[in-house]
This record gives C-alpha cells, sequence and structure tokens, in this order.
C-alpha cells in the first residue's frame, strides 16, 4: 500500500506484515504519513460541517473519550429501545437452549447479576422485580448458576452453549 504525503511516496509493507499485526502508528518514520491522514480526515469532518466537538481549533479531529464512540453517517445513533408490555410473572416462562436473547441497550438492559442460584431461585428473583423481564442462566455446580436479571428481551439472540435463558410470559417477540 501506498500513501502519498507532501509529494513523497511511503511503502506500508505489507509484505513483511501481512496480517498488520505491528502498529506503526508511533513509529517516527510513519509520523509525516500519520500527521497527514490525521490532518485530511479533519479536512473531510470540517468540510461535512460537523463542528467544534469533531474537529479542533488546530484542524484535526478531537480525540475520542476511552471507551471509543461510534461516528458515521452509516452508523447513525441506536435508536430507543421499544417498551414491552409489563412484566407478569405466570405460572410459565418461555425458556431457551443454546443462548439466550439479549436486552436492548446492551449492558444498561441488565437489572443486577446473580450467582450460586438455581433456576427457582433466579425465577423467583426476577418475579420479585416488576421491571424484571427475564434472564439468563449459566449452570454451574449442583445445578446453582448464575446470570443477569434483564428488563427485556429485545436486543437479539447471542448463540451460547453456557447460557439459556427464561423470560417471563410476553417478554420475547413472536413468544
Amino acid at each position: 500500500m501506498f500513501l502519498a504525503t507532501n509529494g513523497a511516496e511511503q511503502l506500508f509493507n505489507l509484505t513483511a506484515d501481512p496480517h498488520e499485526m505491528e502498529n506503526v502508528a508511533g513509529a517516527p518514520a510513519y509520523a509525516p504519513s500519520l500527521a497527514a491522514l490525521r490532518a485530511a480526515l479533519g479536512a473531510q469532518w470540517a468540510a461535512e460541517g460537523r463542528g467544534a466537538g469533531w474537529v479542533g481549533a488546530d484542524g484535526l479531529p478531537v480525540p475520542r473519550g476511552p471507551a471509543g464512540q461510534v461516528y458515521s453517517p452509516n452508523f447513525p445513533s441506536a435508536p430507543p429501545c421499544p417498551q414491552p408490555p409489563t412484566p407478569v410473572c405466570g405460572a410459565s416462562w418461555f425458556s431457551t437452549t443454546g443462548g439466550y436473547y439479549r436486552s436492548c441497550g446492551g449492558a444498561a438492559g441488565n437489572l443486577a447479576p446473580f450467582s450460586d442460584l438455581s433456576v427457582e431461585a433466579a425465577q423467583a428473583l426476577c418475579c420479585a422485580n416488576r421491571k424484571c423481564a427475564g434472564l439468563d442462566f449459566a449452570v454451574g455446580k449442583g445445578g446453582k448458576g448464575s446470570g443477569f436479571l434483564k428488563t427485556n428481551a429485545l436486543g437479539g439472540w447471542t448463540d451460547s452453549t453456557a447460557y439459556v435463558g427464561f423470560y417471563k410470559p410476553g417478554q420475547v417477540p413472536g413468544h
């Protein structure tokens, strides 16, 4: 791969590092290329009118926080999580094998972790909380296990050999 910077071409050697395992961003030899790429990105974002949250007074991209953020017209902000019907405990639970349904909102959709509980005890814990829609459960020793109580089951399916899911009636769309 070649990169033109200030009229000079530099070769990023994919033959020597075909899997791109070496991070050369901090290498002095690549400092001019890195500066040129940052300047080009800053200029692009400025031309798009993204504003001071994206481009600093120096014309360079504003560094993001340690958690990172997804910025792109191709990755708009996530839509709000739909509100499922109020979870009500009943005699029956919808259960899954081979995986579980994630909460919409990711980790923010988890109510609380639990450990060293039987399935029945974890379900009772969920029933005691009106916000709990269900739980994921990893079986441990003696039939007891651990997992998370969930606010919803609307975040999509996750295949898992370790976890199964248990949900209050009406909390999994289509079930």
